[in-house]
């Protein structure tokens, strides 16, 4: 009898905790009807508990899993049902038998139609269900779950009951307009529109599209079918051809449950900005006007303004990342030196930037590195062997320019894609030298390649396949000239090449340079996998690792110049092996120049004339003396 008291308290107490927990959670509590004998308790799923699958959600199943409460009875004996009860239809059931510990579960399934995604079950973090078929689908919508445990064995019954829903939500079609704040006849395209939700405050959603050409997009979001779904709708920060568009207003829509289509558009507006830079010099007051560039990268193209009195101002830029520079030649024939900095507007489309100047501390030397024939090699690099910095000869400018050198005499080692390398001895102790001449011989590796009346020329250095008038470049350096249309190609993983005319450079060095430069003539560009071309005209180059597109640009010697930071020299030097230019190299090297070697030989044979003459002197009377001994005058007059 007391035990019996107790089970009843402790029923009792079980209820009351489930009744306060509904009432303080807002559900009312479940239909359950239950005997003194055997009670059912329904561990999950909750009361009112909702389970969500979307259009691409996982194929999932929950168990529906409890316990038996029936004193002395024997749990094989006790037989759960689960119904599955819509609109007052029953719309399937399962029966199972109590597990020898008085515990059931059902499984079943959401999203039936869901992909399974073939997880391998010990790849399952969930258990022994998940992503697997249950033994029974739930319908979509509002159901209620009834459970009922039966007892044979004294003819009783307990039931316990949970109201939840399954809500499978589906597409819809958002259409959306967007259009300039301050122009609203102005529809802007290329840009990126957001649509944002919570899904039951618990799971969130995130869809996204670019407007077209006529400024209209179709946002594909997500609509629950079960319940209103909230959106908010905002154009992303965006840069469309070099213009940065912000978002100005938002839209916000409400689709009602299962609404999949949308006909009344949506209005975003947006504001656009061009990009501009705020600079000053500091240092030493620049000379006036100074002239300074702005340079895109990676592409090339580049734009002016003149600083005055120390400040500068770039204004309407297309928004992208730069490096100003000033332009090193003029400022190293001034006595100066210049650093530039890099500006990226991308992350602030109003940016600022400080270039200093300096004076230079040493002295200047300037000139060419031409091939066999005279002409100027469109590629060399130069290092003054005391200063170790090398600097480089590019396309655009035959002319090398060294700075910051020592006020005395300075051995140069030059070298080229294809040449052998020289050493030359340059004198400044008496100031800057200008236009000198240093030439190369080329390396029997190095091919010249007849075109039309001119050729092409094919360094040992690089990585070249020739086959007819199709050259193939791995790796190195091609340049070329002719001045009759004879149509050549040139591959390149980057991109393909084709000219008939003209005068050209190329350097492909993959992950580092890839660059095409005409002089004269015309090229026409296929960039490799993106299926546009371009023409380059006389005077422009371009760079093929563009990966936002080809685009040619003026052939600029101070933008060729700062794209090349980096000017040490990718080649090892080579030198000529014959005796003479061994000696020349060699002499040049250990600060002996030509000049010096003959006034050292003149000296040398000046002061050998001077200690020899007495000697040879006295030879020849010696030599006069012993003749007239052996050969006496036969007259006796001697």
């Amino acid at each position: 009898m007391k035990m019996m008291l107790v089970n009843r308290w402790s029923r009792f107490l079980v209820g009351a905790c489930l009744l306060l927990a509904l009432a303080f959670s807002g559900h009312t509590l479940p239909a359950a009807a239950q005997t003194d004998s055997l009670v059912i308790h329904l561990e999950w799923p909750n009361e009112g508990e909702t389970f969500y699958a979307g259009p691409t959600s996982l194929l999932y199943s929950i168990p529906i899993k409890g316990w038996v409460e029936a004193a002395g009875l024997d749990p094989a004996e006790i037989t759960v049902r689960l119904e599955l009860v819509q609109n007052d239809v029953l719309a399937g059931e399962l029966t199972s038998v109590l597990q020898p510990d008085g515990t059931f579960e059902f499984l079943v399934t959401v999203n039936p139609d869901g992909s399974d995604g073939r997880f391998p079950s010990e790849h399952l973090t969930c258990g022994d269900y998940c992503h697997l078929p249950g033994n029974l689908d739930l319908p979509a919508g509002a159901m209620t779950l009834r459970v009922t445990a039966v007892s044979t064995q004294i003819n009783q019954q307990a039931q316990v009951e949970r109201h939840i829903t399954v809500d499978r939500s589906e597409y819809t079609a958002v259409p959306i307009t967007v259009r300039l704040a301050d122009d609203p006849g102005h529809l802007v395209a290329g840009v990126k529109i957001s649509a944002s939700t919570w899904l039951y405050m618990w799971r969130s959603r995130s869809f996204s599209g670019m407007s077209d050409a006529q400024g209209q997009a179709l946002i594909r979001a997500e609509a629950l079918t079960e319940a209103p779904t909230a959106y908010v709708f905002r154009v992303e920060p965006t840069v469309v051809d070099g213009v940065l568009y912000e978002g100005v207003t938002t839209a916000e829509l409400t689709l009602a449950p299962g609404e999949t289509a949308v006909s009344n558009p949506l209005t975003l507006t947006v504001q656009a900005h061009a990009g501009e830079v705020a600079g000053t010099i500091s240092g030493l007051t620049p000379p006036e006007p100074l002239p300074v560039w702005a340079i895109r990268l990676p592409a090339g193209d580049s734009y002016q303004t003149v600083a005055e009195q120390g400040s500068f101002t770039f204004a309407s830029l297309p928004i992208d990342r730069y490096l100003l520079v000033m332009d090193e030649a003029a400022l190293i024939k001034e006595g100066l030196t210049g650093v530039g900095q890099e500006v990226d507007l991308l992350a602030n489309y109003e940016g600022t930037a400080q270039l200093s100047l300096a004076s230079a501390a040493g002295l200047w030397a300037n000139g060419r590195v031409l091939d066999e024939s005279g002409a100027a090699l469109p590629f060399a690099w130069i290092t003054p062997e005391q200063v170790g910095v090398a600097r480089s000869i590019l396309p655009g400018s035959d002319a090398f320019l060294l700075p910051e050198l020592p006020q005395k005499a300075v051995s140069l080692l030059i070298s080229a894609p294809g040449y052998y390398s020289r050493a030359k001895r340059v004198d400044l102790s008496s100031g800057p030298v200008s236009d000198m001449d240093i030439a190369l011989t080329p390396q029997p590796g190095t091919q010249a390649v007849p075109w039309g009346d001119g050729a092409v020329v094919l360094p040992a250095e690089s990585q070249t396949e020739v086959t007819g008038s199709e050259f193939v470049l791995e790796n190195g350096w091609l340049w070329g000239h002719n001045n009759s249309a004879e149509p050549i190609v040139i591959h390149t993983e980057a991109a393909e090449i084709s000219l008939a005319t003209g005068q050209f450079a190329l350097e492909y060095l993959p992950g580092k340079q890839a660059w095409l430069y005409v002089e004269n003539g015309r090229a026409q560009v296929h960039q490799q996998g993106e299926g546009s071309s371009i023409d380059v005209q006389a005077g422009q180059m371009v760079n093929l690792l563009n990966h936002a597109g080809l685009q040619a640009v003026p052939l600029d010697p101070v933008v060729v110049t700062a794209l090349h930071a980096d000017q040490s020299s990718p080649l090892t030097h080579v030198w000529e092996p014959t005796l003479k230019a061994r000696i020349r190299d060699q002499l040049a090297r250990v600060g002996i120049s030509t000049a010096q070697l003959i006034t050292f030989i003149t000296y040398f044979l000046v002061l050998t004339s001077l200690f020899m003459i007495p000697f040879i002197s006295l030879y020849w009377w010696w030599k006069n003396k012993k003749r007239t001994i052996e050969y006496p005058d036969p007259k006796g007059l001697t």
